[in-house]
């Protein structure tokens, strides 16, 4: 259901602008689902055409361009279901639906990412304690590991803000041309004038 949560009243002599953004939180928990059940199903295809393949030395150069590449897929079409669903026809009303799949479905997926890895961590820590009260001392294979994994980091964070920031003008760019502007043509080109016509005139 659209809800509309702005309204600005300006002007010393009376003028009034009423500009409502709305915003369907239906149709964005729609394309949120939409964009991580599509994002899972790359990711079982790329293992299953072994693209994804597990290495000791973390993601190869191929399963990250695939990550990211499919990352950037789902959430333009999370961005653009959303949209179309929610039935806005701004401009902006579309791409503030596109902005919010991509925060919400970045969240579910670092949760889950945490998860994940914070289960790994414990397995790990778990693995090299009784290593290290074994033996005294880690051996040079673990030592590698753990220095290969310190290495890894930095770019693993430079290529996770990169597909962080497609990820957005991905969600944004679908939640913009998602709008059902067959429904009324030339409507919102007049709304968006009438609406920046009134910010001019309260200004």
């Amino acid at each position: 259901m659209a809800v509309e949560y702005r309204t600005t009243t300006a002007g010393e002599g009376g003028i009034e602008s009423l500009i409502n953004y709305r915003i369907s939180w239906g149709a964005i928990f729609a394309g949120t689902v939409v964009a991580l059940v599509l994002q899972v199903s790359f990711s079982l295809l790329g293992m299953g055409i072994r693209v994804i393949e597990p290495s000791a030395g973390g993601v190869g150069m191929g399963a990250g361009i695939w990550l990211l590449l499919t990352s950037v897929i789902s959430l333009f079409a999370g961005g653009w279901v959303a949209t179309r669903m929610s039935g806005v026809l701004l401009s902006i009303e579309g791409i503030l639906h596109g902005l919010v799949i991509w925060g919400l479905s970045t969240l579910v997926t670092f949760y889950l990412m945490m998860s994940a890895f914070g289960s790994l961590i414990s397995a790990a820590a778990g693995a090299l304690g009784a290593g290290f009260t074994a033996m005294g001392m880690p051996t040079g294979a673990e030592v590698t590991a753990i220095t290969d994994v310190a290495r890894t980091l930095p770019n693993a964070a430079l290529w996770g803000f990169i597909g962080l920031l497609l990820g957005a003008i991905a969600a944004v760019f679908g939640g913009w041309i998602g709008r059902p502007t067959y429904l009324m043509k030339g409507a919102v080109g007049k709304e968006e004038r009438e609406a920046a016509e009134r910010f001019r005139k309260a200004g």
